[in-house]
């Protein structure tokens, strides 16, 4: 790579490797990010589908050179990351900044059939996935029915589409729904619990815990202007 390139790689197809320049100083900001945040981002801006259909699929590996924009917003992340304290809704906004930066800069073709390429490799049917991503599925047995699938095999494809089991990606949106609402709502853990069909505040307390590492009710009294005292 060289000095300002934008480097995309696929799941499983990258290696990385380090390039000293004249002065031995060698500096990149690496990004993952899972398949459904890009499928939530493509939804989101739909017109992307029918720009899409008329490109042919990229390779696994490409780079382009990046625009003072993008590599101001690249840079920007490294304030959040780098914070005591960064906060996941902030970091995912800087991300679809910068998604939208690529999907609108001037040369973004090869950034479009970059995002086809990943596209194409989902084994769930595309239009599907996009309704997941925007309805709320009492649980794994309801999005099989929605697929018109029986639930091995919508499990198994699910898994190889998203990389994480319809379970853990319905537990993982009912979570972040959960710590929304703590933080800007002004409803109390007992409905929050009911609202997002956890069956158990107990249960809901100590997996919150795990996941964030502070109970619902710390989450509430440290970040929701409601419940500060």
């Amino acid at each position: 790579m060289k000095k300002d390139e934008l480097a995309f790689f696929t799941k499983n197809s990258f290696s990385i490797r380090d390039y000293l320049n004249s002065e031995n100083i060698y500096e990149s900001i690496i990004l993952c990010f899972k398949e459904s945040i890009l499928i939530e981002f493509v939804f989101k801006y739909q017109e992307l589908i029918c720009k899409l259909n008329s490109l042919k699929c990229a390779k696994s590996l490409f780079s382009l050179k990046i625009d003072s924009v993008t590599k101001s917003i690249f840079q920007s992340f490294l304030l959040y990351i780098n914070a005591s304290r960064n906060n996941e809704y902030l970091l995912r906004l800087k991300f679809e900044e910068l998604f939208l930066s690529l999907l609108y800069s001037e040369d973004n073709a090869e950034f479009l059939a970059f995002l086809k390429t990943i596209l194409n490799s989902f084994k769930l049917d595309l239009y599907k996935m996009f309704l997941y991503c925007q309805n709320d599925f009492e649980n794994v047995a309801s999005m099989a029915r929605f697929s018109k699938m029986d639930m091995a095999s919508f499990s198994r494809n699910f898994k190889q589409s998203f990389g994480i089991s319809p379970k853990e990606w319905l537990d993982n949106k009912r979570f972040e729904k959960a710590k929304f609402l703590l933080e800007f709502s002004t409803k109390n853990i007992t409905q929050i619990c009911s609202e997002l069909g956890f069956n158990s505040p107990a249960w809901f307390i100590a997996r919150y815990k795990k996941r964030y590492g502070v109970t619902p009710k710390q989450e509430q009294k440290s970040k929701n202007l409601y419940f500060l005292s």
